[in-house]
């Protein structure tokens, strides 16, 4: 009877961490998600009409990369997961795909002619490969594991601040000393009871003691949190009023946060920019999640840092060309 009932409760804790991890893991894919909004040059063009932005982001969250191609019948972008069952270049890039319909269509053979394979970061590993398995969904799981511990203490803090007496008795007086916490709880005011200490039937009532950490938890929550938002990229401000921070500290954070944006952006608008040198629309990937103070500018940044390489190249070829 004992082993049932320890089952029973080694069964629902673990139901309850997975809910609780399903919880956190569910915010991290909202954050993860919503970084990012993609425009059309071109507002006529229609391209972007069958395209889910937000489905080529899960596919990226779970997956590590996603594929988008241009369907000329339906003269917009598409994109899906890849699966890599075609051939490989000398890097380990996929030249050959597929990817299925999640509606149960033919799946549909690509190749890098007429599509791109999107990465979260030039970090992420390539499809098909040994390490395939590292993608954002995985790192981020690293993190909530620590939150899911942090969360499971805080409650067990809060029921053990919830029962803050034991009360023992003789066997047989359970039915009394039930009555007993009824009266306490009803706000009886006076409680008359037997002196019964002569014959050995005290009642005793013994208390935890139980700390309240309850803050300490919910901070170091926070922390993990603000963990895990920085590496999506997105500022969480550091918003410990507790915690004092220099401004070497600070402008450590945005640099972390503004160069692990610049890499989300660049892995994307490289590919979109791929897929408008094969005569398709022009796509512009823009930052929305707010990252390191800089706000929307990022992104500017970013296409200002390559006009700049290219002129230098630009520059360059002139002087070489020279006589």
């Amino acid at each position: 009877m004992g082993r049932k009932k320890n089952a029973e409760y080694y069964a629902q804790a673990l139901c309850e961490r997975q809910e609780t991890k399903e919880y956190y893991m569910t915010r991290a894919l909202e954050a993860f998600v919503n970084r990012l909004e993609y425009t059309c040059e071109d507002v006529d063009a229609g391209c972007l009409d069958f395209f889910d932005p937000s489905y080529l982001e899960r596919c990226i969250f779970f997956s590590g990369s996603a594929t988008v191609w241009y369907d000329p019948i339906l003269q917009s972008y598409r994109c899906g997961d890849v699966l890599p069952r075609g051939t490989w270049d000398i890097y380990g890039n996929p030249t050959t795909w597929f990817t299925q319909p999640v509606n149960g269509s033919p799946q549909v053979e690509l190749s890098t002619d007429n599509a791109v394979i999107v990465y979260d970061s030039s970090a992420n590993n390539r499809p098909g490969t040994n390490a395939s398995y590292v993608n954002p969904a995985r790192m981020c799981e690293h993190i909530v594991n620590d939150m899911c511990d942090l969360h499971t203490a805080r409650n067990v803090n809060v029921s053990s601040l919830a029962v803050p007496l034991i009360i023992t008795g003789p066997p047989g007086q359970q039915l009394t000393l039930q009555n007993r916490v009824q009266q306490i709880d009803t706000g009886t005011k006076y409680i008359f009871v037997a002196d019964d200490t002569d014959t050995g039937n005290k009642i005793e009532a013994l208390r935890t003691e139980c700390v309240n950490n309850i803050a300490s938890f919910s901070t170091e929550l926070d922390k993990e949190w603000a963990e895990l938002l920085t590496y999506l990229g997105i500022n969480n401000a550091n918003v410990f009023k507790a915690e004092r921070l220099t401004d070497d500290e600070v402008n450590a954070n945005n640099e972390q946060l503004s160069m692990k944006a610049r890499a989300v952006i660049k892995a994307r608008q490289d590919a979109f920019d791929k897929l408008a040198s094969m005569g398709h629309p022009q796509i512009k990937v823009n930052w929305i999640g707010g990252s390191a103070g800089l706000g929307n500018g990022i992104e500017e940044d970013y296409t200002e840092q390559d006009t700049e390489k290219e002129e230098v190249k630009n520059d360059g070829d002139s002087d070489s060309t020279t006589v």
